[in-house]
């Protein structure tokens, strides 16, 4: 599989981050916020998210590290995130941030949030 990693760390200078690292001959990582679908190209339209740094901290050479404040989310944000890969499948899953943290959901739980954030727009 190679190496990846997904966390939020306290960083002194730039205070929390959630970090998604990944190799970069495996395509590196990336962070997306989820803006809703995309029926003609990408299934999801998304909003990439934070700067790369390939020299982290800890982190192996040949990697790729993707750096977003928390600051920057809000609650509720539904996340794509990549990290890692291998020649023949992507390591990306989709998140929901939550209490400054992030958990896993399902692609199904995602069209059903994005569903019902549609039906909300709608209606106002």
């Amino acid at each position: 599989m190679g190496w990846s990693m997904i966390k939020i760390i306290d960083d002194p200078l730039d205070g929390e981050l959630l970090i998604a690292g990944g190799e970069i001959k495996k395509g590196g990582a990336y962070i997306a916020r989820i803006l809703g679908p995309d029926p003609v190209r990408y299934r999801y339209e998304r909003e990439f998210l934070g700067k790369k740094d390939y020299r982290f901290p800890g982190a192996p050479k040949g990697t790729v590290v993707v750096k977003v404040p928390l600051r920057d989310l809000r609650e509720g944000d539904l996340l794509e995130i990549r990290a890692g890969g291998s020649w023949k499948n992507e390591y990306r899953d989709f998140y929901v941030f939550q209490g400054r943290d992030v958990r896993p959901i399902s692609e199904e739980e995602l069209r059903r949030r994005l569903a019902e954030r549609l039906k909300q727009e709608v209606s106002r």
